[in-house]
């Protein structure tokens, strides 16, 4: 591990700096937790994502915006103009004529992330 003088970890900085072996160390770490942990459920998770994709996307062709939006209750509620969604923090979120993507993932089912 790459630390200071006085022992502390530095990995961070050294990523930030774009280190080549932390980059490296980084890597590996990811790979053996990939093997270990995700590989195995890995058709599953997939399963899951396309299955949620598949049920959203059914819903946005025969009800629209409104009722792809509802999928999502309890989590976020419709009420237009404003989405409103559980979120760890108290925030507004002005998407100023942006469009939302919304991002699938199996790991945060609970809380949507921004």
């Amino acid at each position: 591990m790459l630390t200071t003088a006085g022992e502390k970890p530095l990995a961070g900085a050294a990523l930030a700096r774009g280190d080549v072996e932390a980059l490296r160390l980084l890597g590996d770490g990811l790979r053996t937790y990939h093997e270990a942990f995700l590989a195995p459920a890995w058709d599953r998770i997939g399963a899951a994502v396309s299955a949620d994709v598949s049920w959203r996307s059914r819903a946005l062709v025969t009800g629209g915006t409104r009722a792809l939006l509802d999928t999502f209750r309890p989590m976020a509620v419709w009420r237009p103009p404003v989405l409103e969604v559980d979120y760890p923090v108290e925030r507004d979120l002005h998407l100023e004529g942006r469009g939302l993507l919304l991002v699938p993932s199996y790991f945060c089912w609970r809380r949507p992330i921004t």
